[in-house]
């Protein structure tokens, strides 16, 4: 394997646990909009992206950064 293939073989590892990780941060989100009854923000986070890191923010979620990952 070269160098190049390996780091390429890195990049995806960490993109993968990347979506992982960010799958288990929303899901926290989730479930924290759920035990405060914010039905509504809830329903307008899963459609709007600023609202949802805005709403991340509040409850102190981090979320990994991450964009253009592919699985």
């Amino acid at each position: 394997m070269t160098v190049e293939e390996m780091i390429k073989a890195e990049a995806r590892y960490a993109a993968k646990k990347a979506k992982i990780e960010g799958r288990k941060e929303i899901s926290n989100l989730v479930a924290r909009l759920i035990d405060d009854e914010r039905f509504d923000d809830l329903k307008r986070s899963s459609t709007d992206e600023c609202f949802q890191k805005q709403l991340l923010n509040e409850y102190n979620i981090a979320f990994p950064d991450f964009e253009d990952v592919n699985d």
